[in-house]
């Protein structure tokens, strides 16, 4: 992932009290970059395409949340607005020929195009941003109605907390791909239950990016 392009030790070396914490420790270094370099503006070598992608999320979020909305309806304009500027990169998919953007924030923020893991990993960026109790979710997926998102395979989707109860959503297939090109929006995997989910999605790991 992106990671692979940070480079710790310039991100140490252009921020002393981060290289008096950490030394030239990547992993360290890589965590303080993403959870609180980004929002603090801590320029990092290597991973400006990023940051740009993250920083795009903030303003988006700001443009279409605000604090009199319910949590629900913060996760709802989250799920529409990713669904509405993102496309399902399905001519690298089916060439084998995705490319590293279509993985990450961003494809979905600054190209338009993602794959399942960049719309899951937006989607949560999404929620860390607003303070909203959330997990990425990998695993397999089986896809019996002509939908994106691996074929039968691997695939990405996330879980949301709300009223104390793990809610499901899966952003990618809420956005099918139509052979007449048409753009679909819909909330067949929005905040659905894991009995709900569970009938095509298999979880493997369950765990926080953000």
């Amino acid at each position: 992932g992106w990671a692979y392009y940070f480079v710790a030790k310039h991100y140490a070396d252009n921020n002393p009290d981060l290289k008096a914490a950490f030394g030239y420790n990547k992993v360290e270094l890589w965590n303080h970059y993403k959870t609180h370099g980004i929002q603090e503006g801590r320029p990092a070598h290597g991973a400006s395409y990023n940051a740009d992608a993250k920083l795009k999320v903030f303003d988006t979020a700001s443009n279409i949340t605000n604090d009199s909305m319910s949590e629900r309806d913060k996760i709802k304009a989250i799920h529409d607005w990713i669904v509405n500027h993102t496309k399902y990169d399905k001519e690298n998919f089916f060439n084998n020929t995705i490319p590293e953007d279509s993985y990450s924030i961003a494809g979905a923020m600054l190209n338009g195009k993602a794959v399942y893991s960049g719309y899951a990993v937006t989607f949560d960026y999404f929620m860390y941003v607003l303070g909203i109790e959330h997990e990425h979710v990998s695993g397999n997926a089986t896809n019996s109605s002509g939908l994106t998102g691996g074929l039968t395979g691997g695939h990405a989707w996330n879980r949301v907390l709300l009223d104390n109860q793990w809610y499901y959503v899966d952003c990618t297939w809420d956005d099918p791909v139509r052979s007449d090109g048409k753009d679909v929006l819909r909330y067949t995997y929005f905040l659905i239950s894991d009995e709900q989910i569970s009938k095509d999605h298999v979880a493997e790991k369950i765990y926080k990016t953000y």
